[in-house]
């Protein structure tokens, strides 16, 4: 059986201000965030595959609730599917020597996003 993981984490712990750069110089508050997350890791060592489902609670304004699965093969390819609030996304990286791409396709009320980065690791 795999193994499970709990994470506790704190986020803008003395409340974070930002100032936009226009003419009414605007400020919005961001407050301090609590979050408390669950994971269950699988290996299935027979597809050099490993499974993680996630879950976890964001306390700031009216708790946030995020649950994701992830698949990942021999470390290369992973693919990842997840619900914010009942909002979809989903996502794919490939890795290639220490370089990592990665996509992520993501539903929102107001408009979807698609996201893409590059990573590289040393």
């Amino acid at each position: 059986i795999g193994d499970f993981a709990l994470g506790l984490n704190f986020q803008d712990v003395g409340g974070t201000t930002i100032t936009w750069d226009t003419d009414s110089s605007n400020e919005d508050k961001i407050l301090f965030n609590t979050k408390l997350g669950l994971a269950f890791f699988q290996p299935i060592e027979a597809f050099h595959t490993n499974i993680t489902l996630s879950t976890d609670i964001d306390y700031i304004y009216n708790k946030t609730y995020h649950h994701g699965l992830e698949i990942s093969y021999k470390d290369n390819v992973e693919g990842r599917v997840g619900l914010q609030n009942g909002d979809f996304s989903a996502g794919l990286s490939l890795k290639l020597y220490e370089f990592i791409l990665d996509y992520a396709f993501i539903t929102n009320v107001i408009a979807n996003t698609n996201r893409v980065g590059l990573r590289f690791t040393f």
